[in-house]
């Protein structure tokens, strides 16, 4: 079934096709080879009469595995640069040749067009203003409403929980007093966020110990440290906040407002996280969430999403949070834009339609050294006996393979029965 967005030009409703540029539109320090072939992922949400745009061409024998796995991929449009761009968030949007070939396709029509999008920044509004695509929401509000210290500050306002801390923090002076009225109070460990980090980059935690052993170096430990990964463009400010070691699971809700405010709920995850319980490596559908906390998530995500939306917040938004052991459910962060895990389940809704939200999923990043080099066909190849097929309806389907050359990365989402049938593909998984 086709999934068109609906939106109000003047006064007549009209339904529109998307222009589909899931763009990952944020400036790294030292981006891999192939980080921003992310764009790729834009297709699982193209339906009949859209167009996909894309840094590079997707691969032939991919989109006939999506095929035949039962996603309907016909008569859709794929355009993709004919240069190799640069290793750039705003490549995509600087090159004329994809710009030419899009407005060919649209004309003069652009009322019948929107741009979908990973996240709205600058990037995005500015290319869709030049073309004259309607686009969802306000670019500012990414850094204004989207900054770890605003989510804070307006999370407090509203008496939810959220980890004891400090918001706004501007400088190492700031940082220093803020950790030590932390450890003062007894606790032995804080996390320093970065206001504009993503996916754990900005982010570091400190102990009491390494605090105390780092005391004439505060640079080291609120600037240096804490910026690794990711450029900052608006702000430079952080926050502090308790660490928290008995964490059980981390929960994330992903959300919609529309044009006209009203909030929609998308899905719940639990966050799978790496060693260090900082970086994302993967997601468990919400079969794997206790009915009272599902329920919980839901009912304070929702909340949450009718206050930004009142900030005259619009478009995908996502909430992370952690859950202790004494079943406090406390909010972490806000993510304004679409979340990784949000390719997961809509590939899920692709596959299963009106049967999607029966079947549970387990998503993980992998990282194998002797895949660096390899291409997605190398892939499907050696993957081939537990790929998701339409006949047998469950089995692994490989997504976000970006850095597959360049570090051996790559993201996998397996369906199955039960938790059991997941498990032992993802042993195979680890095997090969």
């Amino acid at each position: 079934m086709e999934q068109k967005f609906r939106i109000i030009c003047g006064h007549n409703n009209t339904v529109v096709k998307k222009i589909l540029l899931h763009n990952l539109s944020v400036k790294y320090t030292d981006p891999k080879p192939g980080l921003y072939n992310f764009d790729q992922l834009g297709l699982f949400f193209a339906d009949t009469g859209d167009v996909v745009l894309t840094r590079e061409k997707i691969s032939d024998a991919y989109i006939s595995f999506l095929e035949n796995a039962g996603i309907n991929l016909q008569n859709i449009k794929f355009i993709s640069s004919r240069d190799k761009l640069d290793n750039k968030p705003d490549a995509i949007f600087l090159d004329v040749q994809i710009t030419k070939k899009l407005a060919s396709i649209i004309k003069n029509d652009t009322l019948n067009w929107i741009l979908d999008s990973f996240v709205l920044t600058e990037y995005e509004a500015e290319w869709a203003k030049k073309i004259g695509l309607y686009f969802e929401g306000n670019p500012d509000h990414y850094y204004s409403l989207g900054s770890k210290s605003t989510f804070r500050s307006l999370a407090k306002k509203y008496n939810f929980s959220i980890p004891k801390g400090y918001e706004k923090q501007a400088s190492i002076i700031d940082g220093a007093i803020s950790t030590s009225l932390l450890f003062l109070q007894g606790f032995s460990e804080v996390v320093v966020k970065q206001d504009e980090g993503v996916a754990g980059l900005g982010s570091q935690r400190i102990t009491r110990d390494k605090f105390l052993s780092h005391i004439t170096k505060f640079n080291h430990l609120f600037t240096n440290s804490s910026t690794i990964g990711v450029t900052p463009t608006h702000s430079t400010n952080f926050i502090v906040e308790v660490w928290y070691a008995d964490v059980t699971c981390s929960p994330s809700i992903q959300l919609h407002i529309s044009s006209d405010g009203k909030v929609e709920l998308l899905s719940t995850h639990i966050q799978l996280l790496n060693n260090n319980k900082m970086r994302y490596i993967g997601c468990l559908s919400n079969h794997w969430l206790d009915k009272d906390l599902h329920s919980k998530v839901e009912t304070e995500g929702i909340a949450l999403a009718r206050i930004f939306s009142k900030k005259r917040y619009r478009g995908h938004l996502a909430f992370n949070a952690i859950y202790l052991k004494d079943k406090r459910l406390m909010w972490t962060e806000i993510n304004p834009r679409r979340v990784i895990s949000s390719y997961p389940f809509q590939i899920r809704k692709r596959l299963y339609g009106e049967d999607a939200n029966k079947k549970r999923y387990i998503s993980k990043q992998v990282i194998k050294s002797k895949w660096c080099g390899k291409s997605i066909e190398y892939i499907l190849d050696v993957l081939s006996s537990v790929l998701f097929t339409s006949q047998k309806m469950s089995g692994i389907v490989p997504f976000d393979y970006g850095l597959l050359h360049a570090i051996g990365q790559l993201s996998l989402v397996g369906f199955g029965t039960d938790a059991d049938e997941l498990n032992e593909i993802f042993k195979y998984v680890d095997s090969i």
